[in-house]
């Protein structure tokens, strides 16, 4: 599995993708919304995990964006989150049905989020807590 991995934090972005690939997933990293943009002209990635609040173009910015011209693109992200502080954002993550992970996470709540959320993508919006 394909995954693009947006976080403005690099050392967050760094611990997640080496997660991802030690379970067999390849993994592509960029830090801004922007990055990300760039990145989907030019590739396809099977899922995104996706830092909500970044600088400049949010997670919740390249959601809503995404979702006009790409709805099967935006369908595939993953919400990061290490809490909604910001009214917006907590309005956004009830309103989507895209899955959330919450920071901290743990290798094992990692694992188990890929096999029930991404591998088996069942119906229904999963969040597992670090």
């Amino acid at each position: 599995m394909e995954i693009l991995i947006v976080d403005d934090e690099p050392e967050v972005a760094d611990v997640l993708s080496r997660s991802l690939n030690r379970q067999g997933h390849r993994t592509s990293v960029v830090h801004s919304g922007q990055e990300a943009i760039d990145r989907l002209q030019h590739t396809t990635p099977d899922a995104m995990f996706l830092d909500v609040s970044m600088p400049g173009m949010t997670g919740m910015d390249l959601h809503e964006g995404l979702s006009m011209v790409s709805p099967a693109n935006a369908a595939k992200m993953v919400f990061l989150t290490g809490g909604a502080f910001t009214a917006r954002a907590q309005a956004f993550l009830r309103e989507v049905s895209n899955a959330r992970l919450d920071k901290p996470f743990d290798p094992t709540s990692l694992r188990r989020f890929v096999a029930i959320s991404l591998e088996n993508r069942g119906p229904g919006v999963e969040r597992i807590s670090g």
